[in-house]
This record gives structure tokens, sequence and C-alpha cells, in this order.
């Protein structure tokens, strides 16, 4: 069966100069491996090469000698046994390689800039996330460290009572509210609102004492609301388990009464499954409603409560 491949994807074999590429992809077509779609476009580089071919016959290359003889940091065993993944990422290996063998400045740096003074692409190692786990190395190793989205809260200078919100509609409303200095929201004391934005509070939580400097996070009680829905659940699921915190029961309360006899929309499938011990966490009457929407199909947004509710219950 004949596979389409593109001249981008051949280019990940890791070559060290046009020259080479050019002899690699001429002998694959000699040896009818690969024939041109001359339908396409050629490169804008001497002597041109088309930008899509036809495979044939895939080739396997045995790389084990490459392997072995690997930088002495670089530890080959998964990639000798998986050598498909490894032709995908070889070229990273390769460039990885090449930083360890030269001299380089040292110093910490961030994962970003490392894999762009590497790899001449700061992503790398966003979107290959085993990539130096299978060669027996970390970050650390490299003397590079973890980034985390910078992350958005408001505090009127006390941090001791924090309500983190899925939303930002939320957000900005209780912001607003604490900026004209209201401090009580549906009976419970608050000085501070922090966007969680989603799946994104559990990497800021991870470097939860640099995200929330220069504040004492154990002095802190730490409230979570976001939308009823599994995925919803799910995120509040696991950033508990990065940092203690409890839900904002009347929040979700008030969400669930004013749902009540009003049209909901579906929820979206396949959505992330929270704990089922994340249900121990709310109070029993919102535990068995909570679950009756779910089992249901349907979801209840933050944004069921507006800032009327919020003003007015205060």
């Amino acid at each position: 069966m004949k596979k389409k491949v593109t001249l981008d994807s051949i280019e990940k074999r890791g070559f060290t100069s046009y020259e080479e590429e050019v002899a690699y992809v001429h002998k694959q077509m000699q040896d009818g491996l690969l024939t041109p779609m001359k339908s396409s476009a050629t490169n804008d580089r001497y002597p041109p090469l088309y930008l899509k071919y036809w495979m044939t016959k895939e080739e396997k290359q045995d790389y084990s000698d490459e392997l072995n003889h690997l930088h002495y940091a670089l530890d080959p065993t998964y990639y000798l046994s998986h050598q498909k993944e490894y032709e995908k990422v070889r070229s990273f290996v390769l460039a990885l390689q090449q930083y360890l063998s030269r001299p380089h400045q040292r110093g910490r740096i961030s994962a970003r800039e490392g894999a762009y003074e590497i790899f001449g692409y700061e992503k790398v190692f966003d979107e290959n996330k085993h990539l130096l786990a299978h060669l027996g190395l970390s970050l650390e190793d490299l003397d590079f460290y973890e980034t985390v989205e910078p992350i958005a809260y408001y505090t009127n200078g006390l941090f001791q009572n924090a309500l983190i919100v899925e939303n930002s509609s939320p957000y900005f409303t209780i912001r607003d509210l604490l900026l004209h200095h209201q401090t009580t929201f549906l009976g419970e004391s608050f000085d501070t609102i922090i966007y969680g934005a989603g799946h994104r509070i559990e990497s800021t939580l991870k470097e939860a004492k640099l995200s929330f400097l220069p504040y004492d996070l154990e002095k802190c009680r730490f409230y979570y609301c976001g939308d009823i829905d599994y995925e919803g659940l799910s995120i509040f699921d696991n950033a508990r388990k990065l940092l203690p915190m409890k839900p904002f029961d009347a929040m979700y309360r008030l969400m669930l009464e004013h749902a009540t006899n009003r049209k909901l929309t579906l929820m979206k499938e396949k959505q992330t499954q929270p704990s089922d011990d994340v249900y121990t966490c709310f109070a029993p009457d919102l535990r068995s409603r909570m679950q009756e929407v779910l089992k249901s199909g349907y979801y209840i947004p933050q944004e069921m409560i507006n800032r009327r509710d919020l003003e007015d219950a205060s």
C-alpha cells in the first residue's frame, strides 16, 4: 500500500546538510522506495526536491550503532528497543548530543530558553514530553527549570481567604466588587480572588509558592468554585491534591437553585472524569443534587450566577 510522505517529514531524519538530504532522497527513489508526486511543487533550493512523495515500501533502518555511540549522558536503552519512536525524535536527540558535546555557558535557564538554544525551537520539550525521560535525563540534569503560565489574581493585601474560580466572568465580577470594598460573598469573607483558567490552575499550583509570592500560603484558606460538569469537578479534584482547599458550597448551592426549572445545556462529550471521592468534599445535599444533574447529561456553568446575585446576597 502506498503512503503519502512530505519533504518536511523526511527532513526530520536529522540530516547534517542539504547535500546529504538530496543524496538520501535520490537513493530512495533509485531503490524504488520513494516516487515523487509530480503534481506537487518543488522547494526553492538547488538541486530542487519535490515537496510530496509516495512511499511504496517503508524502509526499516537499524539505528543501533548510532544509539550505542551517543554522548555518555544519554541512555540509549529505551530507544534501542523502540526504534520507530526514535526515528520520529532522531533530529532532537542528535541536536541534544551536539549540545552536550560542545562547551556551553553554565547557569540555570528556563526549559523553553534551553530548548531554543539546543533545537532552535522553544517548545520541543512541551511537545515531546517524554524525550528526556526516554534518554535517562531530566530538565534539572540540563540545569533547566520549568515555568508556569502567570496567574491572574487580586488581593486587598491580606491573602488570608482566597476564592479560586474556573471562569473569567466570575473572576472579573468578584474582583470589581473587592475593588469597591465588598468583602463578603454569600455569607463568606474573602480578601483574594484567583482566576483558575480551567486546567491551567493545575500547572500554576505545582509552583504555588512562586505564583503567589510574597504571601505565606500556609496562612491562607483556599476555596474553589467551577462549572458543575465532569470537567469542572475534575479540575477541582486535581487542584485540591496540589493545594489544600474546600469547595465554596454556597456558590455551588446558588448555581443549583438557579438551575431549577431552567432549560440546561447538554454537557460536552468525552469529559475528564473526577475521582469518586471528590463528591465527599461537598455538603450531602449538594452531592446528591450535583450527581443528579450530571447523570442527566446536562451541566451548569458558573455564569448561572451574575453580579446582582453576589451583590444582593452579600
